[in-house]
């Protein structure tokens, strides 16, 4: 009788994995851990999982990065005669899945140039871009909506956004217990407001200027063309009743304004909109 070890299966995937990490691009991140390989020493494991993150930064690379990788588990689970099942699938279809990836962050220029404007009016030294820092996957955003909201995939995906942040005196990365009181003090909560008067600054605009508006528009569209020519999936197609909405939305960004009541006349429209609240996801 021939026998089948599962941790064996799993080792070769491990391995398989970390092999193709080593021949990764730069810009590529792979971290996994192994969470039960067996339970005593002396009985063959007939089941054993890992965990796995993966990072790139752009949609492209990553969809690539999770096909290589699904192969490495396919591969190893075959060598030991074993099979392989994802708890959460690589390959996400449904709505509320919670592997939906976030997707790379695509700012819009004419936004970002409007909120560097305007926070450098207010007296705040601001700067459009930070040389590198955008290559980096070593951090992600939060702007995606697939847990709050009926539709797969990011923010920047479905309207223009961006992603103001501000620094604060310390080395220390974020999201570790040494950022933690750095991040708890009075200046930690003068920056962030600063950072909130700027969006402020930023959202009346969008909403009175027509130029802005078309600007940041068209740059979004051009951004979704290029990443389906660069080999990237087209975003997931809206149901009719939320690409109604959308449309509704820019409609309302395209009415001309021209005074205060016009002006409160689009916003109360937006607001009347029946899309669920977005929450600490919201645009």
């Amino acid at each position: 009788m021939e026998w089948k070890n599962a941790l064996d299966a799993l080792v070769n995937a491990y391995t398989s994995i970390s092999t193709l990490r080593q021949q990764s691009k730069p810009t590529i991140r792979v971290a996994g851990i192994i969470k039960k390989g067996g339970t005593v020493a002396n009985i063959i494991p007939d089941d054993a999982s890992a965990e796995y993150s993966l990072r790139a930064t752009n949609k492209a690379d990553l969809d690539d990065l999770r096909q290589k990788i699904t192969t490495c588990f396919q591969a190893g689970a075959g060598a030991a005669r074993c099979t392989v099942e994802y708890t959460t699938p690589l390959y996400s279809t449904g709505f509320r899945d919670r592997l939906n990836p976030y997707l790379d962050l695509r700012a819009d220029s004419a936004l970002c140039a409007r909120f560097t404007a305007e926070t450098l009016a207010l007296g705040y030294k601001t700067v459009n871009e930070l040389a590198g820092l955008s290559d980096d996957p070593g951090a992600s955003t939060d702007q995606a909506l697939t847990d709050v909201f009926p539709l797969p995939g990011n923010v920047f995906y479905v309207c223009p956004a961006i992603m103001p942040a501000f620094s604060l005196e310390i080395t220390a990365f974020n999201h570790t217990a040494a950022f933690q009181p750095a991040a708890g003090t009075l200046d930690a909560f003068e920056r962030a407001v600063k950072c909130g008067e700027g969006l402020a600054c930023l959202a009346f605009p969008v909403f009175s200027d027509d130029n802005l508006a078309k600007s940041a528009k068209e740059n979004w569209k051009g951004m979704l063309h290029k990443t389906i020519l660069n080999g990237g999936e087209k975003p997931p197609a809206l149901s009719d009743e939320l690409e109604l909405k959308r449309i509704s939305w820019w409609k309302a960004l395209d009415t001309p304004v021209g005074n205060e009541e016009q002006e409160k006349s689009v916003i109360k429209r937006l607001l009347q909109e029946q899309i669920p609240p977005l929450g600490n996801h919201g645009i």
